[in-house]
């Protein structure tokens, strides 16, 4: 009989630490399984119809992240030719607001010298507010250029020279 009980015992205190975690593991479980507003397809017609994806990035890849308040889908295309490029952007998953984007394409410079900007500064402030006011019209009026000191032009460069430009909502 005392081998029974203690069988009993041991079997109880067992499925009700198992239970314990199961229940300590519900809120993140519960966080997790919460339906986006915007779906996977909405995310990526966003960014496709905002940005031209070249047409070798064929291999796509996504995820779904959650960090503080806010969730996201980050959305991921690629070639799988040589010598390669990738292209990726972020999408609010509660708004389908386009959080960032980024995309890289080799272009082989066999001289390896130093390039001037195709492009001034001021085209290129002015691409940057037209994007944004295509983008987010509804806060364009909030965003500022944030001058920097650091914007250097590359003396040697492996493509077009790039502009530092930032926006910050105040």
């Amino acid at each position: 009989m005392k081998g029974i009980r203690r069988q009993w015992l041991r079997r109880t205190v067992t499925w009700f630490t198992l239970l314990s975690l199961v229940v300590a593991l519900l809120p993140g479980a519960t966080l997790a399984a919460e339906k986006p507003a915007v779906t996977l397809e909405q995310a990526v017609q966003a960014v496709k119809g905002s940005f031209d994806v070249p047409k070798e990035f064929t291999q796509f890849s996504s995820g779904y992240n959650q960090y503080e308040d806010r969730q996201a889908w980050s959305l991921y295309w690629r070639t799988e030719k040589e010598p390669g490029g990738s292209m990726n952007g972020e999408v609010d998953a509660q708004s389908g607001d386009i959080l960032s984007m980024h995309i890289w394409e080799y272009r082989p410079d066999p001289q390896r010298t130093a390039k001037l900007p195709a492009i001034s500064r001021e085209e290129a402030v002015k691409i940057a507010w037209d994007l944004l006011g295509r983008l987010q019209p509804q806060r364009l009026a909030e965003l500022s250029l944030q001058e920097s000191e650091e914007e250097l032009l590359p003396l040697m460069s492996w493509g077009p020279a790039t502009y530092n430009i930032r926006w910050q909502q105040y």
